[in-house]
Protein backbone atom coordinates (compact mmCIF):
# COMPACT_ATOMS: atom_id res chain seq x y z
CA UNK A 1 0.00 0.00 0.00
CA UNK A 2 1.83 3.43 -1.07
CA UNK A 3 2.11 6.34 1.38
CA UNK A 4 -0.85 8.80 0.15
CA UNK A 5 -3.46 5.95 0.66
CA UNK A 6 -5.77 7.18 3.63
CA UNK A 7 -3.99 6.38 7.17
CA UNK A 8 -6.07 4.16 8.58
CA UNK A 9 -6.04 1.94 5.08
CA UNK A 10 -2.63 2.21 5.71
CA UNK A 11 -2.45 0.80 9.13
CA UNK A 12 -5.07 -2.24 8.79
CA UNK A 13 -2.77 -3.35 5.92
CA UNK A 14 0.79 -3.12 8.32
CA UNK A 15 -1.71 -5.23 10.99
CA UNK A 16 -2.79 -7.80 8.71
CA UNK A 17 0.92 -8.28 7.63
CA UNK A 18 1.94 -8.23 11.62
CA UNK A 19 4.21 -5.32 10.59
CA UNK A 20 4.59 -2.54 13.84
CA UNK A 21 3.38 1.45 13.03
CA UNK A 22 6.11 3.84 13.09
CA UNK A 23 4.96 7.22 15.11
CA UNK A 24 3.66 8.90 12.64
CA UNK A 25 1.25 6.40 12.26
CA UNK A 26 0.13 6.02 15.83
CA UNK A 27 0.14 9.81 16.15
CA UNK A 28 -2.13 9.97 13.70
CA UNK A 29 -4.65 7.72 15.50
CA UNK A 30 -4.38 9.76 18.13
CA UNK A 31 -6.02 12.90 16.41
CA UNK A 32 -8.86 10.87 14.46
CA UNK A 33 -12.01 12.75 15.04
CA UNK A 34 -15.50 12.17 14.13
CA UNK A 35 -17.02 9.29 11.56
CA UNK A 36 -12.86 8.35 11.34
CA UNK A 37 -13.25 7.29 14.89
CA UNK A 38 -15.31 4.17 13.47
CA UNK A 39 -12.04 3.27 11.54
CA UNK A 40 -10.37 3.48 14.86
CA UNK A 41 -12.43 0.97 16.62
CA UNK A 42 -12.45 -1.16 13.89
CA UNK A 43 -8.91 -1.14 14.16
CA UNK A 44 -9.17 -1.56 17.87
CA UNK A 45 -11.21 -4.73 17.67
CA UNK A 46 -9.13 -6.31 14.80
CA UNK A 47 -6.16 -6.12 17.27
CA UNK A 48 -8.37 -7.42 20.55
CA UNK A 49 -9.79 -10.53 17.77
CA UNK A 50 -5.64 -11.44 17.41
CA UNK A 51 -4.05 -10.99 21.15
CA UNK A 52 -6.85 -11.63 23.15
CA UNK A 53 -9.01 -9.93 25.67
CA UNK A 54 -6.86 -9.80 28.79
CA UNK A 55 -4.53 -7.11 29.82
CA UNK A 56 -1.76 -7.16 32.30
CA UNK A 57 -0.82 -4.12 34.19
CA UNK A 58 2.22 -3.60 36.59
CA UNK A 59 2.24 -0.99 39.18
CA UNK A 60 3.55 -0.32 42.68
CA UNK A 61 0.55 -0.59 44.20
CA UNK A 62 1.54 -0.56 48.37
CA UNK A 63 4.49 1.15 48.24
CA UNK A 64 3.54 3.71 51.40
CA UNK A 65 2.33 0.78 53.48
CA UNK A 66 5.89 -0.88 53.50
CA UNK A 67 4.04 -4.26 52.12
CA UNK A 68 5.44 -3.72 48.20
CA UNK A 69 7.10 -6.98 47.50
CA UNK A 70 9.30 -5.56 44.97
CA UNK A 71 12.24 -3.60 46.33
CA UNK A 72 11.66 -0.28 45.13
CA UNK A 73 15.24 0.85 45.58
CA UNK A 74 16.07 -1.20 42.75
CA UNK A 75 13.87 1.36 40.62
CA UNK A 76 14.86 4.37 42.34
CA UNK A 77 18.28 3.71 41.16
CA UNK A 78 20.01 3.34 44.84
CA UNK A 79 21.43 0.08 44.24
CA UNK A 80 21.55 -1.96 41.01
CA UNK A 81 18.57 -3.61 39.30
CA UNK A 82 18.38 -6.97 38.86
CA UNK A 83 14.92 -7.29 37.09
CA UNK A 84 13.67 -4.41 34.94
CA UNK A 85 9.95 -5.07 35.35
CA UNK A 86 7.78 -4.51 38.63
CA UNK A 87 6.13 -8.24 38.41
CA UNK A 88 2.83 -7.16 40.55
CA UNK A 89 0.08 -7.53 38.24
CA UNK A 90 -2.82 -5.88 38.95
Amino acid sequence: MNETAPLTLRIKDKLNKGLPLNEEEVMGLAALKGPDLFDLFSIANRLRAKLGNTVEFCAITKAKSGSCPEDCREKSGKRPADDTGCGTKL
